[in-house]
Protein backbone atom coordinates (compact mmCIF):
# COMPACT_ATOMS: atom_id res chain seq x y z
CA UNK A 1 0.00 0.00 0.00
CA UNK A 2 1.15 3.39 -0.78
CA UNK A 3 3.72 4.64 1.71
CA UNK A 4 4.75 1.10 2.62
CA UNK A 5 6.18 0.47 -0.52
CA UNK A 6 9.58 0.11 -0.51
CA UNK A 7 11.42 2.32 -2.89
CA UNK A 8 14.11 0.21 -4.34
CA UNK A 9 14.85 -2.79 -5.82
CA UNK A 10 13.54 -5.84 -4.72
CA UNK A 11 13.46 -9.60 -5.74
CA UNK A 12 10.23 -11.59 -4.33
CA UNK A 13 10.15 -15.54 -4.14
CA UNK A 14 6.00 -15.26 -4.23
CA UNK A 15 3.89 -14.54 -7.51
CA UNK A 16 2.55 -11.41 -7.11
CA UNK A 17 -0.51 -9.99 -8.13
CA UNK A 18 -0.72 -6.31 -8.53
CA UNK A 19 -4.44 -4.24 -8.46
CA UNK A 20 -5.11 -0.70 -8.35
CA UNK A 21 -8.67 -0.26 -6.86
CA UNK A 22 -9.49 2.91 -7.45
CA UNK A 23 -7.98 1.95 -11.80
CA UNK A 24 -5.42 5.05 -11.34
CA UNK A 25 -2.28 3.47 -13.22
CA UNK A 26 0.91 2.59 -11.26
CA UNK A 27 4.19 2.59 -12.34
CA UNK A 28 6.53 -1.43 -12.16
CA UNK A 29 10.08 -0.43 -13.51
CA UNK A 30 11.70 -3.86 -14.52
CA UNK A 31 15.45 -2.59 -14.31
CA UNK A 32 15.27 -1.00 -17.44
CA UNK A 33 12.18 0.51 -18.30
CA UNK A 34 8.58 1.88 -16.13
CA UNK A 35 5.37 0.64 -17.48
CA UNK A 36 2.36 2.45 -16.26
CA UNK A 37 -0.32 -0.92 -15.32
CA UNK A 38 -3.71 -0.97 -13.32
CA UNK A 39 -3.16 -4.69 -12.74
CA UNK A 40 -0.26 -7.10 -13.62
CA UNK A 41 1.17 -10.65 -12.79
CA UNK A 42 4.35 -10.85 -11.64
CA UNK A 43 6.94 -13.72 -11.93
CA UNK A 44 9.26 -14.84 -8.82
CA UNK A 45 12.41 -13.88 -8.12
CA UNK A 46 12.34 -10.88 -10.55
CA UNK A 47 13.93 -7.40 -9.74
CA UNK A 48 11.66 -4.70 -9.28
CA UNK A 49 10.66 -1.40 -7.96
CA UNK A 50 6.74 -0.67 -7.40
CA UNK A 51 5.78 3.17 -7.83
CA UNK A 52 2.36 3.50 -6.52
CA UNK A 53 1.73 7.17 -7.69
CA UNK A 54 -1.30 7.74 -7.05
CA UNK A 55 -2.84 4.42 -7.23
CA UNK A 56 -4.60 2.61 -4.19
CA UNK A 57 -2.01 -0.48 -4.86
CA UNK A 58 -3.22 -3.94 -3.61
CA UNK A 59 -0.38 -6.35 -3.32
CA UNK A 60 -1.43 -10.29 -3.42
CA UNK A 61 1.14 -12.90 -2.85
CA UNK A 62 0.82 -16.56 -4.12
CA UNK A 63 3.35 -18.03 -1.80
CA UNK A 64 5.45 -21.20 -2.52
CA UNK A 65 3.47 -23.63 -0.98
CA UNK A 66 0.30 -22.51 -2.67
CA UNK A 67 -0.94 -25.34 -5.43
CA UNK A 68 -0.91 -22.79 -8.01
CA UNK A 69 2.41 -21.06 -7.56
CA UNK A 70 4.18 -23.83 -9.94
CA UNK A 71 1.58 -23.28 -12.59
CA UNK A 72 1.51 -19.33 -12.37
CA UNK A 73 5.15 -19.38 -11.96
CA UNK A 74 6.11 -21.90 -14.97
CA UNK A 75 3.96 -19.55 -17.54
CA UNK A 76 5.49 -16.52 -16.10
CA UNK A 77 9.01 -18.18 -17.08
CA UNK A 78 9.27 -15.91 -20.14
CA UNK A 79 6.88 -13.03 -19.24
CA UNK A 80 8.90 -12.68 -16.20
CA UNK A 81 5.65 -9.22 -16.04
CA UNK A 82 2.12 -9.86 -17.47
CA UNK A 83 -0.08 -7.34 -17.90
CA UNK A 84 -3.80 -8.69 -16.56
CA UNK A 85 -7.23 -6.47 -17.41
CA UNK A 86 -8.72 -5.15 -14.72
CA UNK A 87 -12.03 -6.02 -15.62
CA UNK A 88 -11.60 -9.12 -14.56
CA UNK A 89 -11.81 -8.10 -10.99
CA UNK A 90 -15.03 -5.68 -11.58
CA UNK A 91 -17.42 -8.22 -9.85
CA UNK A 92 -15.54 -7.98 -6.51
CA UNK A 93 -14.14 -4.44 -6.61
CA UNK A 94 -15.55 -2.92 -4.01
CA UNK A 95 -14.43 -6.24 -1.49
CA UNK A 96 -10.97 -5.59 -2.60
CA UNK A 97 -11.45 -1.81 -2.30
CA UNK A 98 -11.92 -2.82 1.28
CA UNK A 99 -9.40 -4.99 1.63
CA UNK A 100 -6.93 -2.27 0.65
CA UNK A 101 -8.27 -0.44 3.46
CA UNK A 102 -7.37 -3.51 5.75
CA UNK A 103 -11.79 -2.86 6.24
CA UNK A 104 -12.37 -6.61 6.46
CA UNK A 105 -11.76 -9.42 8.55
CA UNK A 106 -9.07 -12.33 7.70
CA UNK A 107 -11.60 -14.32 6.76
CA UNK A 108 -12.86 -12.24 4.14
CA UNK A 109 -8.91 -11.70 2.86
CA UNK A 110 -8.53 -15.67 2.36
CA UNK A 111 -12.04 -15.64 0.70
CA UNK A 112 -10.73 -12.66 -1.81
CA UNK A 113 -7.41 -14.62 -2.22
CA UNK A 114 -8.82 -17.64 -3.06
CA UNK A 115 -11.07 -15.80 -5.65
CA UNK A 116 -8.73 -13.51 -7.07
CA UNK A 117 -6.48 -16.27 -7.94
CA UNK A 118 -9.20 -19.07 -9.40
CA UNK A 119 -10.05 -15.32 -11.81
CA UNK A 120 -6.22 -15.48 -13.16
CA UNK A 121 -5.91 -19.31 -13.25
CA UNK A 122 -9.09 -19.08 -15.67
CA UNK A 123 -7.76 -16.63 -17.78
CA UNK A 124 -4.66 -19.64 -18.20
CA UNK A 125 -4.17 -22.79 -19.52
CA UNK A 126 -5.36 -25.62 -17.58
CA UNK A 127 -3.07 -26.37 -14.45
CA UNK A 128 -0.87 -29.41 -15.20
CA UNK A 129 -0.27 -32.15 -12.45
CA UNK A 130 2.93 -31.53 -10.31
CA UNK A 131 5.27 -34.46 -11.14
CA UNK A 132 5.40 -36.59 -7.75
CA UNK A 133 8.87 -36.70 -7.56
CA UNK A 134 8.74 -32.44 -7.02
CA UNK A 135 5.72 -32.80 -4.81
CA UNK A 136 7.89 -34.61 -2.27
CA UNK A 137 10.59 -32.70 -2.45
CA UNK A 138 8.87 -29.90 -1.91
CA UNK A 139 7.11 -31.73 1.83
CA UNK A 140 10.66 -32.60 2.71
CA UNK A 141 12.19 -29.06 1.80
CA UNK A 142 9.12 -28.13 4.31
CA UNK A 143 9.57 -30.58 7.24
CA UNK A 144 13.58 -29.43 7.09
CA UNK A 145 14.76 -26.53 4.98
CA UNK A 146 18.52 -27.50 6.39
CA UNK A 147 18.55 -31.23 4.36
CA UNK A 148 21.68 -31.99 2.74
CA UNK A 149 20.90 -32.04 -0.82
CA UNK A 150 22.23 -35.16 -1.32
CA UNK A 151 20.10 -36.33 1.07
CA UNK A 152 17.67 -34.98 -0.85
CA UNK A 153 18.20 -36.14 -4.62
CA UNK A 154 18.79 -40.00 -2.71
CA UNK A 155 15.07 -39.75 -2.07
CA UNK A 156 13.95 -39.20 -5.37
CA UNK A 157 16.93 -41.30 -7.54
CA UNK A 158 18.23 -38.94 -9.26
CA UNK A 159 21.60 -36.57 -8.70
CA UNK A 160 22.02 -33.49 -7.49
CA UNK A 161 22.85 -31.59 -10.65
CA UNK A 162 19.38 -33.70 -12.28
CA UNK A 163 17.06 -32.86 -9.16
CA UNK A 164 17.64 -29.33 -9.22
CA UNK A 165 16.81 -29.35 -13.07
CA UNK A 166 13.69 -31.16 -12.21
CA UNK A 167 12.93 -28.39 -9.10
CA UNK A 168 13.56 -26.04 -11.10
CA UNK A 169 11.44 -26.94 -14.23
CA UNK A 170 8.36 -27.95 -12.75
CA UNK A 171 8.20 -25.50 -9.84
CA UNK A 172 9.31 -22.01 -11.86
CA UNK A 173 12.12 -21.17 -8.89
CA UNK A 174 15.95 -23.00 -8.09
CA UNK A 175 15.78 -25.06 -5.42
CA UNK A 176 18.06 -22.89 -3.83
CA UNK A 177 15.35 -20.07 -3.86
CA UNK A 178 12.21 -22.38 -2.30
CA UNK A 179 15.12 -23.26 0.50
CA UNK A 180 15.81 -19.83 1.13
CA UNK A 181 11.66 -18.95 1.21
CA UNK A 182 11.36 -21.90 3.69
CA UNK A 183 13.98 -19.89 5.75
CA UNK A 184 12.60 -16.71 5.16
CA UNK A 185 9.36 -18.39 7.33
CA UNK A 186 11.12 -19.84 10.00
CA UNK A 187 13.25 -15.78 10.54
CA UNK A 188 9.45 -14.33 10.70
CA UNK A 189 8.23 -16.65 13.44
CA UNK A 190 11.60 -16.01 15.24
CA UNK A 191 10.83 -12.12 15.09
CA UNK A 192 7.25 -12.38 16.06
CA UNK A 193 8.49 -14.40 18.96
CA UNK A 194 10.70 -11.27 19.72
CA UNK A 195 13.69 -13.09 19.08
CA UNK A 196 17.22 -11.22 18.89
CA UNK A 197 18.36 -10.17 14.95
CA UNK A 198 21.28 -12.80 15.94
CA UNK A 199 19.71 -15.58 17.32
CA UNK A 200 17.04 -15.28 14.62
CA UNK A 201 19.45 -15.57 11.67
CA UNK A 202 20.91 -18.53 13.04
CA UNK A 203 17.59 -20.28 13.36
CA UNK A 204 17.05 -19.62 9.76
CA UNK A 205 20.44 -20.81 8.90
CA UNK A 206 22.40 -17.59 8.21
CA UNK A 207 26.42 -17.04 8.71
CA UNK A 208 25.33 -14.12 11.19
CA UNK A 209 22.84 -11.46 11.54
CA UNK A 210 24.39 -8.79 8.10
CA UNK A 211 23.68 -11.51 5.85
CA UNK A 212 20.43 -12.40 7.24
CA UNK A 213 19.62 -8.61 6.85
CA UNK A 214 21.10 -7.91 3.49
CA UNK A 215 18.87 -11.57 2.38
CA UNK A 216 16.07 -9.53 3.49
CA UNK A 217 16.28 -6.12 2.24
CA UNK A 218 17.00 -7.69 -0.92
CA UNK A 219 13.56 -9.37 -0.86
CA UNK A 220 11.75 -7.00 1.26
CA UNK A 221 12.82 -3.69 0.66
CA UNK A 222 13.36 -2.99 4.40
CA UNK A 223 15.67 -4.12 7.19
CA UNK A 224 14.18 -6.86 9.60
CA UNK A 225 13.34 -4.27 12.19
CA UNK A 226 11.59 -2.13 9.97
CA UNK A 227 8.94 -5.64 8.99
CA UNK A 228 9.13 -6.67 12.43
CA UNK A 229 7.39 -3.33 13.77
CA UNK A 230 3.84 -4.11 14.06
CA UNK A 231 2.24 -0.90 13.45
CA UNK A 232 3.23 -1.16 10.15
CA UNK A 233 3.34 -4.97 9.42
CA UNK A 234 0.58 -7.77 10.73
CA UNK A 235 1.50 -11.37 9.79
CA UNK A 236 -0.32 -14.33 10.08
CA UNK A 237 0.46 -17.82 10.06
CA UNK A 238 -2.11 -20.97 8.83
Amino acid sequence: MGSDVAKGITVRHPVVILLSVNDSPFGLYDGTSTRLLRAAMLGPMVPHRLIPNAAQLLVINVLPDDPAFPHLAVWLSSKAIHPLDPLIFCDRRDDLAALFTSNCSLQTAAVLYEQSLQTILGELPPMPDLDPRVAALMKTIAADPFAPLAALASTCGMSVAGMSHLFSRSVGISMRSYRLWQKSAIAWCGMLQGKELTAVAHSAGFTDAAHFSREWRRWYGKTPSESRNPARVQVVFR
